[in-house]
């Protein structure tokens, strides 16, 4: 058997840091946006 979550990963949590974000946008905590981080400046947790 394989090991599987107990919930759903939510869309918004799937992203680099975590953090809960809004669709379409940059995140304001690490600056990734679609695996790619845009903005630059930011510090890493």
């Amino acid at each position: 058997m394989a090991i599987v979550p107990k919930r759903k990963t939510s869309k918004q949590r799937k992203r680099n840091c975590g953090e809960k974000i809004q669709q379409h946008r940059a995140c304001k905590f690490c600056g990734f946006y679609k695996d790619r981080q845009v903005i630059e400046g930011i510090n890493d947790k």
